[in-house]
């Protein structure tokens, strides 16, 4: 049977604690490694994509004149966001849940990407 951790915020100091009512304690949820891994990962994914917006040429050029691109991002990063928060059995759903999530991050690294790839650095 899994343990349930009630969510509260803890201290200033440790937003991302947990408390664990069979150990009595806090814990932080960023202590596993599989879920740094998993966030690092995403980070990763979503720079390369940044990266891609504002290196190539063509692509920069392309971005810069052809908005459709971000708000097309922007729509559906904030459908994937309000799907998440508003449906809690989405987020819970074995194959969604990566499907959503990676439509998000991939949406996410879009947008930021074009809108970095209009400003000259």
């Amino acid at each position: 049977m899994k343990e349930k951790f009630i969510i509260v915020n803890a201290s200033k100091s440790d937003p991302e604690a947990v408390y664990s009512p069979s150990e009595s304690s806090y814990i932080n949820i960023f202590e596993d490694k599989r879920i740094r891994h998993a966030f690092i990962s995403k980070l990763i994914v979503t720079l390369g994509i940044m990266c891609l917006f504002i290196f190539v040429e063509e692509v920069r050029t392309y971005v810069r004149y052809n908005s459709v691109i971000f708000w097309v991002a922007f729509g559906l990063t904030f459908f994937c966001l309000i799907a998440l928060i508003c449906f809690g059995n989405l987020r819970r759903m074995f194959p969604l849940n990566y499907i959503f999530l990676g439509i998000f991050t991939l949406c996410e690294g879009i947008l930021l990407g074009s809108a970095s790839a209009v400003y000259d650095t």
